[in-house]
Parts: structure tokens; sequence; C-alpha cells
């Protein structure tokens, strides 16, 4: 199931449901992580690569006993190629967490995008939030123990993915409850 965590990693991808509702695509802030190849394609289907190996590798050997060689290798390329997609290991890590986020926030909105309107939105949201949770749970794992690994530059940004998830949930008890006011956990 951690394979093709980078499917998407830009927007979500969208439908009509039988509600008639569109579902909202998300356009992200992401860290800019330097890359010494200019192709745009190249840099995410190499990066692709680096992520499903290092999910693997972290979830097998931890973060801290993994190494960019064994990451490069896993990932079909020499630690030199590896160095022209990211600048150090705290790269990878930070685009794995990204990809796992990603993966959550896409299947959860993607279940939501076919349900019905108000209380059975929110009832969809948290068994799908739950399905979800059960079929990533290596991987979520994985990232809130490794977290902790990133540099401070770095937690902003998975904090708002966090804040993303949540809004989810913020959307569905909204359609549960339209006159009801939730206060926002957005930092902003």
């Amino acid at each position: 199931l951690v394979s093709g965590l980078l499917r998407e990693p830009d927007r979500l991808l969208c439908r009509h449901g039988p509600s008639g509702r569109r579902c909202r695509p998300v356009d992200r802030p992401k860290l800019k992580i330097p890359s010494m190849v200019k192709d745009p394609v190249l840099i995410e289907k190499r990066r692709r690569q680096i992520v499903d190996a290092a999910v693997e590798l972290f979830i097998h050997k931890g973060f801290h006993r993994t190494t960019t060689r064994e990451i490069a290798k896993a990932s079909g390329f020499s630690i030199g190629t590896l160095y022209e997609y990211i600048e150090s290991k705290e790269d990878v890590l930070y685009l794995v967490v990204e990809a796992i986020h990603g993966e959550v926030e896409r299947r959860l909105r993607e279940a939501l995008c076919d349900s019905k309107s108000g209380i059975e939105m929110l009832k969809e949201a948290i068994r799908h939030f739950f399905k979800v949770m059960d079929e990533m749970q290596d991987s979520v794992l994985l990232m809130y123990q490794e977290t902790k690994s990133l540099p401070p530059t770095h937690l902003p940004y998975v904090l708002r993915k966090e804040e993303e998830i949540t809004g989810i949930f913020e959307e569905s008890c909204a359609a549960a409850s339209p006159t009801a006011r939730f206060a926002s956990t957005s930092r902003r």
C-alpha cells in the first residue's frame, strides 16, 4: 500500500458525487526541495522512486538507521544520482511525510466526493478516516514517529498538512450542521 504515494502531489482529483457537490481541489504550498535536475517531470518521477524506496526502508529500519546509499540502491540508481534530486536525507524524509499526508488527504476527499450531504457526510468522513488509518498504518506510524527528525524549517509545512486533514472534518461538521459554528484550527 505504500507504493505510489506521490501520485498527485499538487492537487486532488475531483469529480461530482451523487449530491451534485464538486469536491474542492487543494493547492498546497510546498517546501521547495532543490534539485540539480531542471526537468520537472523527471524530478517528479525520480522522487517517486526515492519516496517509495525510502518508505519501505524507514518502516523496516527507521530513519536514523537507513543510509542514503541504501535509499539510492533501493531506488535503482547511484548515490550521486540520488543527490541530483535531493540535498539531504532530511529532504527524503520530508518528501516521505508529504507523500503520506497527501495520500491520506486524497483518499479522504475522494471518499467524500460520493457521500451524501449532512450527517451522512460526517459519518462517511469518520468511517473513511479509520479505514485509511488502518490501511496505511505502517506509513502513518512512520510519519508520526519520524517527523521529529525534520529540521525546524520543515515543520510548519508538516503542520499545515495536518491542518488540511483536520479541515476535512471541519467541512464535514459544517455540512452536518450548517447553522453550527466551528472554530477554525488554522493558525493563519
